[in-house]
């Protein structure tokens, strides 16, 4: 199915009055969707990047206690 079948079935379904709004809510519902779906991407690389570095200061803290340095 074309673009061109698409819009002239909107076209045949909606009243021409309807079809400015529809279109503006259409892109404005992908515009939000898109930025969550960033938002949510970021904030998961930003949690995944503080995990790391927090267990990789844990891994090295147990690394010198094992080896003698820095031993309480």
């Amino acid at each position: 199915m074309d673009l061109e079948t698409i819009f002239s079935n909107l076209a045949n379904d909606y009243p021409p009055e309807l079809m400015g709004p529809l279109a503006v809510f259409a892109i404005a519902e992908v515009a939000v969707a898109g930025l969550s779906l960033y938002g949510l991407a970021k904030w998961g690389y930003s949690n995944y990047r503080t995990r790391n570095s927090a267990n990789k200061e844990l891994t090295q803290k147990n690394s010198e206690d094992l080896h003698g340095r820095y031993s309480i």
